[in-house]
């Protein structure tokens, strides 16, 4: 391989899904890419070379065994090497460790699930800034409303008062786009930050949050708490706040299919399933590192090179009407299941709640919108709206469902047969595929 084959990716985040489309044409399920000028990798393209670098026991997470950042090639300060540092969390180990860390998260969640504090989190806090925002007339969904209910309820679900939320949010966005120098320096602090909450909750115990459950019932201590806290925002605020702002764009752009959704009653869980699958929050996640040498995709691929998801590439091939998608990853280190409950619990309300409370209609024309610059994360940089506008119809009913089941995807795709009921699945599928 040339290193003329190997694409610059990160220069081509304006236009992430014809990029990718060109590289499976050219190189197959699997194609040699580099994330910055320093860091190459092999980004995954299909279905089944996806789940396989996930599930497959010849896929580590464990960064240390990455060559390029043990050769020096990388360096330590990089925003990549910043982010995919081995940590005490469940992220970033395998075998009995990785047990270990994932149960005490998966336990945590849960007893939020069942003690109804999820839903009072979310609930409350979208009518906060619902009431903020609508003497405006004018919001931002992304900046004003989604953004900020997502850092304002993982804050509060984490142990952080409000007045911490904004500035995590703020961090993440760094960490996740920020210049290399600049993601280093927020990560530091998001982890300093982190690392004081655990002392405290060691001190002094909440009823209601992560962090005292994982200091007092999982045995962590303050570091690993920390790090295993780290993890929840880094997967949950940006990917919950563009799950959000994805399906209220659907909402907005599509007159028709808006009210076919609602008058037939359709729950937002189901559309929620259906954006995950053809325009999912993830762009590409870096994942996995080959511990052997092997046969990948079609290429040879070594051990120690980096293997990063393309979950928007990925997702896009598949027929409209499936619910498969790899959007909560697949196999040991797939979210775990109050997690993924935890976050379509969440954005349903968001969506529902602001629909049912307030008329919304855009304030640009739908190509106005523009796509966030990005590599990881597959979302606008705003959604402009007008609210409660003086000739705008009432905001219709969308009836309350029951927190979500997940909607993974043990299985390969397939093409879901529905019955007439269920025929609009197939409609705001191919109306997210560009498909008529």
């Amino acid at each position: 391989m040339k290193p003329s084959d190997i694409l610059p990716l990160y220069q081509a985040t304006d236009r992430l899904d014809q990029v990718c489309r060109t590289l499976r044409h050219r190189f197959g399920d699997v194609a040699p890419v580099m994330l910055d000028p320093y860091t190459f990798a092999w980004l995954t393209l299909t279905w089944e070379s996806t789940r396989e670098a996930m599930t497959s026991p010849d896929f580590s997470a464990d960064p240390d065994n990455w060559r390029d950042r043990n050769s020096g090639h990388v360096p330590q300060n990089s925003g990549i090497a910043a982010m995919l540092v081995r940590r005490d969390a469940a992220r970033w180990r395998d075998g009995d460790e990785h047990r270990r860390y994932r149960e005490a998260l998966q336990a945590a969640l849960q007893r939020l699930i069942d003690n109804g504090h999820v839903l009072h989190a979310v609930a409350d806090v979208a009518d906060r800034i619902i009431d903020r925002i609508t003497p405006r007339g004018r919001a931002d969904l992304i900046g004003d409303y989604a953004g900020v209910l997502s850092g304002m309820v993982l804050a509060r679900l984490i142990g952080f008062d409000q007045d911490e939320a904004e500035r995590i949010g703020d961090e993440m966005a760094t960490v996740w786009d920020g210049e290399p120098a600049a993601a280093y320096q927020a990560w530091l602090e998001l982890d300093a930050r982190l690392h004081r909450l655990a002392a405290e909750r060691r001190r002094r115990p909440a009823p209601n949050d992560v962090v005292s459950h994982l200091v007092h019932h999982g045995e962590h201590s303050d570091q690993e708490a920390a790090h295993q806290v780290a993890l929840l925002i880094a997967a949950g605020y940006d990917p919950l706040t563009h799950l959000i702002g994805n399906t209220l764009r659907v909402l907005l752009t599509d007159d028709s299919l808006r009210r076919q959704l609602l008058s037939a009653g359709t729950d937002v869980e189901s559309l929620l399933d259906v954006v995950q699958v053809h325009n999912p929050p993830l762009a590409v996640v870096p994942g996995r590192w080959c511990v052997v040498d092997r046969e990948f995709g079609g290429h040879r691929v070594r051990a120690g090179d980096m293997v990063v998801f393309g979950i928007e590439a990925t997702n896009r091939q598949l027929p409209p009407g499936t619910r498969a998608h790899l959007g909560w990853g697949a196999g040991p280190h797939a979210c775990p299941r109050s997690g993924s409950d935890i976050a379509g619990v969440v954005a349903a309300h968001a969506v529902r709640r602001l629909i049912t409370r307030v008329p919304v209609r855009l304030a640009v024309a739908p190509d106005q919108l523009e796509r966030r610059a990005s590599l990881a994360i597959n979302g606008l940089r705003e959604l402009p709206v007008l609210l409660n506008a003086t000739g705008m119809e009432a905001a219709p009913t969308v009836p309350e469902e029951a927190p979500p089941a997940p909607a993974g995807a043990a299985e390969p795709p397939a093409p879901v047969r529905t019955g007439p009921a269920r025929g609009w699945i197939g409609a705001l599928a191919r109306l997210l595929l560009g498909r008529r």
